[in-house]
């Protein structure tokens, strides 16, 4: 019978030579484990990672490994991998889809107050963002981070998240 120090290694080796996230159940299924073994595989994996040079990352796309945050830099320098300066504009729609996500475009542009087309092709350009059909059935398209945006922020996941910040709404700044 196989232990769950075990399951984290394993885990760990199928993502280690994986090109792309892995959700819990495409591992359960390559890997021939059970979805208890990999969620007792993955938090092991996560708790034993937490003071080595790389970090499990969690997504909507699955799971995959990643940069220490307090690595990226010196490591970016090493490998040449430093991200793409983005506009304030961009930086703009990638926090509100960071905290709001997977969010439509007209969400963005409310909170904007401000059309964002060319803010979301940029960030699609660069593989930030990519676009999902809507959950409901309007057909409407969503976007949300890619598993690379969450590497390059450092973080595992939403819930990495600082607190949302305060804003003034519309009526605190008409009464000014």
């Amino acid at each position: 019978m196989s232990t769950p120090s075990e399951h984290a290694q394993l885990i760990e080796a199928a993502l280690f030579i994986s090109t792309s996230p892995k959700s819990a159940q495409t591992l359960a299924k390559k890997l021939n484990l059970s979805a208890s073994e990999i969620q007792a595989g993955i938090n092991m994996l996560r708790s034993q990672l937490t003071t080595r040079g790389i970090r499990l990352i969690q997504s909507s796309a699955g799971y995959e490994l990643a940069v220490a945050p307090n690595l990226r830099q010196q490591i970016a320098s090493i490998s040449g991998d430093l991200a793409p300066t983005l506009s304030q504009s961009s930086l703009e729609v990638l926090t509100i889809i960071a905290y709001e996500g997977p969010c439509q475009k007209a969400v963005i542009d409310e909170i904007r107050a401000t059309p964002s087309d060319n803010s979301l092709r940029a960030l699609m350009s660069r593989d930030l963002i990519a676009q999902k059909k809507s959950h409901n059935n309007d057909g409407a398209m969503q976007y949300e981070l890619t598993s690379f945006a969450w590497r390059c922020l450092g973080l595992a996941g939403r819930d990495a998240l600082p607190p949302k910040p305060k804003t003034k709404t519309k009526d605190q700044h008409e009464a000014k």
